[in-house]
């Protein structure tokens, strides 16, 4: 059973459930998430930037197969203030983050990519990227 508590995050109209991640990059304090939607939607770019990120992790699909299939996800965007990824993060820090209002943001693509931030992020279609 999935103990975790997330919400549908809905910043942008149209985004088809089935997308890729495209890039991640963290640099000068700003994570930036591009991710793409497939030929058969039109080769779209989402771009989703987290100033001040505090931590995040990647990982492939199947290395969440579990926790994938207790729950329908129906939206690649999705917010929690209680789950297990940001209830570990806050026993980590002894209580430093107490004062943030820290959230979770899991984005759900072909793989997943967890971030826990205290803003919420600024996602905006974007053409296509170069390299």
């Amino acid at each position: 059973m999935n103990l975790d508590h997330y919400e549908p995050f809905s910043p942008l109209q149209g985004v088809p459930i089935n997308i890729y991640l495209y890039s991640i990059k963290h640099e000068a304090n700003v994570l930036t998430i591009v991710m793409a939607t497939y030929p058969n939607d039109g080769n779209r770019y989402i771009q989703v930037s987290f100033r001040g990120c505090f931590t995040y992790r990647y990982t492939l699909e199947s290395g969440r197969m579990k926790f994938l299939s207790e729950e329908t996800w129906t939206n690649p965007f999705n917010v929690s203030s209680n789950s297990k990824y940001l209830n570990w993060f806050k026993e980590e820090g002894y209580g430093i983050f107490d004062d943030y209002d820290l959230k979770h943001y899991l984005l759900v693509c072909d793989d997943l990519i967890d971030v826990i931030s205290a803003t919420e992020p600024k996602v905006e279609w974007i053409p296509e990227p170069t390299a």
